[in-house]
């Protein structure tokens, strides 16, 4: 776990996955894990000052499990409300995953793998805030957005903070080498997600949550065509 000068806090989790806390004025929570996972954000919380109250909001990336497993849990003890993109509003809700499209050798495999071993059921959960364009972060003590950034899933989005730095779920990733960024392993459209990596041609550090964080320079040196 870290912290960094801006107030990202990375929390590890199991599986290569990490979730992720913005300290500003308020706190915001991005995504919560797998199932049981919710239980380890609560306990990271005091590490850096925290109590569950302090929490403005949690933000789901998009409606896979991994990102909303432990959210019944958090969302019952911070009392946060909880936003997602308005596309994976009704998934959250029944506690379904999203599309699971493999765009590559490693995603495949992670598909057999997913239905030889099926995950945990998910607790559903009601959002309380559903994201269509940009959502200015200042009402939950953060200077910062929420932008769509689609390509992963329909439902994906990402966040951009003043500071120059973004969070970005499964837009990119990295499994081998965490400090080098590749496309995602799953991809609704593969097109989309080359649109969305363009947004980040700007920022110059990228959190993810498979690997990471990324600098600017590696985001250009693997991105080089989607950046210009």
């Amino acid at each position: 776990m870290n912290e960094n000068s801006s107030g990202i806090i990375q929390f590890p989790l199991s599986g290569m996955l990490n979730s992720f806390c913005i300290k500003g004025e308020k706190a915001v929570l991005v995504d919560t894990g797998t199932p049981g996972d919710g239980e380890k954000i609560l306990e990271y919380l005091p590490v850096y000052g925290l109590k569950p109250q302090d929490i403005s909001l949690i933000l789901i990336t998009h409606c896979h499990f991994d990102h909303f497993g432990g959210l019944s849990v958090l969302k019952e003890k911070t009392g946060a409300p909880v936003a997602v993109h308005k596309s994976g509003a009704e998934l959250l809700k029944e506690g379904k995953n999203n599309l699971i499209i493999p765009c590559s050798i490693t995603g495949t495999v992670l598909t057999y793998m997913m239905k030889a071993f099926p995950p945990k059921i998910v607790s559903g959960v009601t959002a309380d805030i559903l994201i269509d364009e940009e959502l200015d972060l200042k009402d939950f003590g953060i200077k910062g957005k929420i932008i769509p950034t689609p390509g992963h899933t329909p439902d994906s989005v990402s966040i951009i903070l003043d500071s120059g730095e973004a969070i970005v779920g499964d837009l990119v990733m990295a499994f081998l080498n965490k400090k080098v960024p590749s496309y995602p392993v799953f991809a609704s459209d593969m097109a989309e997600v080359k649109k969305s990596i363009k947004i980040l041609k700007n920022i110059s550090k990228i959190y993810a949550a498979h690997g990471g964080p990324f600098t600017r320079e590696a985001m250009l040196r693997s991105f080089m065509n989607d950046m210009r």
